[in-house]
């Protein structure tokens, strides 16, 4: 619980609450209200200060304290100091992400698999940035179709399920390349 005093008071350092008077039934008292000592973080790098009554709110946002990865529920085991947490997230192999997306493509006819083919072949390289999202999985998801169309129709019928009864989903195998 944070006093009515301590709650009002920005910067402890330069508190101007006068020492407290005690009393016998309400404990250290200034001008009716309760005050607590300050106090300094437990955390030897820490430099602030502040009334008692803040230090466990304190503690749950210090930078210089140690805590769990926040992947540690993916099986990090690491402590980390918090200033430090972005730096470890970047390399923390419980960050890792699996996409299982798959695309489930209606039928093209011939007239669209004749289409879709002219305009890949007509795109200038200089025309667009292949390394933008948005036309690096437009192109893979091109590269995945011809895929589909030369696969086997073994191969095909293999991929299907009871919602793709006709035309299976793509991709076919795991693409990690361009």
């Amino acid at each position: 619980m944070i006093h009515k005093h301590c709650e009002t008071c920005i910067k402890p350092s330069v508190c101007r609450t006068k020492t407290p008077a005690m009393t016998a039934t309400t404990g250290p008292q200034t001008n009716g209200h309760v005050v607590c000592p300050l106090v300094s973080c437990d955390s030897k790098d820490c430099p602030q200060v502040m009334h008692k009554c803040k230090l466990t709110e304190h503690l749950s946002i210090c930078l210089h304290q140690k805590t769990q990865c926040l992947n540690w529920c993916n099986g990090c085991p690491a402590l980390v100091y918090r200033r430090d947490m972005s730096a470890h997230l970047f390399h923390c192999s419980a960050n890792v992400i699996h996409c299982t997306v798959e695309w489930n493509r209606w039928p093209i006819h011939t007239r669209e698999r004749r289409l879709t083919n002219q305009m890949a072949h007509q795109l200038l390289p200089h025309s667009l940035n292949a390394t933008d999202m948005d036309v690096a999985l437009a192109l893979r998801d091109q590269r995945m179709l011809r895929q589909l169309w030369t696969a086997e129709k073994c191969t095909q019928k293999a991929f299907r399920n009871h919602l793709t009864l006709k035309y299976p989903a793509v991709p076919l195998k795991v693409c990690l390349g361009p």
